[in-house]
């Protein structure tokens, strides 16, 4: 009976919180998703969301409109400490965890999680796109002012139509395999490296000049999102393929374009929803599936398999729907009851055994733990997450420990402060 009871809890655990291991099959594949949507009555004030990307800590940060959103997989709350102008359209995380958001009116911002600090004295109000190059240095890809290399805090150069660029209106960055710089304008695409720039237009390869969006796939090809003509691929830096709606695209303004966790590529369109490549197979999600909306601008992969899906409309969330039974290997293991369930940020399962230590799941097998040590009666009674992934237990005599790198760090207790060793509930 005891085994039943924890292979049920597992289940339910599994099912919300363990989808490392899922994968998109080739067919079918929105029917493998739950999808949640969050418009205005759920918070999103603004309604349209431009960007997505999580933290260290597990928070998804939106960029929607007017908006700074934090979504925690449940709800959705504004992030209002100091203030924030203009229309956001990017973010991007920096090497020790910060944010970079451009917007239109209000130039460059940087948030540390806690608070926002801006530099519009320095790189002007029409700040579109950012990217990451060496040494946490930015490229802002400005709209009307060119591309500007900013670090320690100023734009150190400037690069405009005058010095190459195909156009000083710029409106996305991405860089590719080989550490080239893609810049996506209004009047065509620019390749950058060691200050050179190598033009494409209409006239030498492009089927439209507006861009909107440009994806790096980990094989080496840069797919470019347009305007009014679809996808064009390249390899090599060459034009080779052309996506439009004679092969299956639903919608030829392209918004947005990320690879998956298996190697599809996901093509977000403003009024086509989003169309899923895999070699020969395309698939269509639209409101019709369930989409909050059909103007699609942004689509963010989580490790664990979520798919974030921004739009002009609000938040769409995917979750897959998964379950996995884990094997209760070695009998000996699980001859007593358990009576704590939880999950660590590390992704590890951890069952408190009633006055036998704990069992934990880590990289396919069940491992042991002790009772605290040196701790009379240190029992599980209780456990919860904190927001930095570690797992805190509450004992039946010994107090609250925290357990880092699998070991348990007493952490309160009677002797400082603590009202009762006795943890019920934390």
């Amino acid at each position: 009976m005891v085994k039943k009871i924890i292979l049920t809890s597992l289940l339910c655990l599994l099912s919300s919180s363990l989808y490392a291991q899922y994968k998109l099959s080739s067919s079918n594949t929105w029917q493998k998703y739950s999808i949640r949507n969050y418009g205005v009555d759920d918070g999103i004030f603004s309604q349209q969301v431009y960007k997505i990307h999580k933290d260290k800590k597990g928070f998804y940060w939106i960029v929607s409109n007017k908006e700074l959103l934090r979504y925690d997989g449940i709800s959705l709350k504004k992030f209002t400490q100091g203030g924030i102008g203009g229309t956001l359209y990017d973010l991007i995380p920096d090497s020790e965890g910060n944010f970079w958001i451009p917007t239109i009116g209000a130039g460059l911002y940087v948030f540390n999680g806690d608070s926002l600090t801006n530099f519009v004295d320095k790189t002007g109000d029409l700040t579109k796109a950012v990217s990451i190059i060496e040494n946490d240095s930015l490229v802002i890809g400005s709209y009307g002012e060119g591309l500007k290399i900013f670090y320690e805090d100023s734009v150190h150069t400037t690069y405009s139509s005058s010095d190459g660029l195909v156009g000083d209106e710029i409106w996305t960055l991405e860089k590719d395999l080989s550490g080239n710089l893609w810049i996506g304008t209004n009047t065509g695409l620019s390749i950058f490296k060691n200050g050179k720039f190598k033009n494409f237009t209409i006239d030498n390869g492009l089927p439209d000049n507006k861009i909107r969006a440009i994806k790096a796939l980990n094989n080496g090809e840069v797919w470019v999102g347009t305007d009014k003509e679809g996808v064009v691929i390249f390899e090599d830096q060459k034009p080779v393929r052309f996506l439009n709606s004679t092969n299956g695209l639903s919608n030829l303004l392209v918004q947005d374009i990320e690879e998956g966790l298996d190697g599809d590529v996901f093509i977000g369109t403003l009024g086509g929803g989003i169309t899923r490549y895999n070699g020969g197979i395309r698939e269509t999600l639209t409101s019709n599936d369930g989409l909050i909306s059909d103007e699609v601008n942004t689509i963010y992969f989580d490790q664990n398999g979520m798919m974030l899906i921004g739009t002009e409309d609000g938040l769409s969330v995917l979750v897959p729907k998964f379950f996995e039974t884990l094997s209760l290997n070695g009998d000996d293991l699980f001859l007593d009851e358990a009576v704590t369930l939880n999950q660590d940020g590390e992704g590890r399962i951890w069952l408190g055994m009633y006055g036998k230590g704990y069992r934990f799941y880590e990289n396919g097998s069940w491992k042991s733990r002790e009772n605290p040590p040196n701790n009379t009666n240190g029992y599980a009674q209780s456990g919860a997450l904190d927001n930095n992934g570690n797992l805190w237990v509450g004992t039946q005599g010994a107090g609250v420990f925290e357990i880092i790198n699998n070991q348990f760090i007493p952490r309160y207790s009677t002797k400082n402060g603590l009202f009762e060793d006795y943890v019920r509930g934390l």
